[in-house]
C-alpha cells in the first residue's frame, strides 16, 4: 500500500458542530474548537508527515474554521482520523491539567 495524502480540517474533530456540518468522528475523540496549532502538535507526536495550509476555509463552517492539513498516511483515512482524534483529546486533558510533555 502507498502513502496518500489526506486532506484533515480541524472540523473533523469540532465537539461543537453536528456531523451534518462536517465533524466525522465521534464525540469521545472531538474537541471544543480544535485549532490548527493543535493538530500540528498531534501530527508531530504521531510522526505524520503533513503541510499546513492558512489560508484554507472548511465549506460547510467556513465563517468559523481555516487552515488545513495535507497528511500523508498509509491506510485508510477513518483511521487516520480516529488516531489524530485520540491524540487531540489526550492533548487537551494534558493541557488542562497542567502536565507537559
Amino acid at each position: 500500500m502507498n502513502e496518500r495524502e489526506y486532506i484533515i480540517w480541524p472540523a473533523y474533530f469540532d465537539s461543537t458542530i453536528p456531523r451534518r456540518l462536517g465533524r466525522k468522528v465521534p464525540i469521545k475523540e472531538a474537541v471544543k474548537n480544535p485549532s490548527i496549532e493543535e493538530l500540528i502538535k498531534v501530527c508531530k507526536e504521531l510522526g505524520l508527515e503533513y503541510e499546513v495550509n492558512t489560508e484554507a476555509k472548511y465549506p460547510r463552517t467556513w465563517y468559523i474554521h481555516r487552515g488545513d492539513l495535507r497528511v500523508k498516511y498509509q491506510g485508510p483515512k477513518t483511521r487516520l482520523l480516529h488516531m489524530i482524534g485520540e491524540k487531540l483529546v489526550e492533548l487537551r486533558s494534558r493541557s488542562s491539567t497542567g502536565i507537559k510533555r
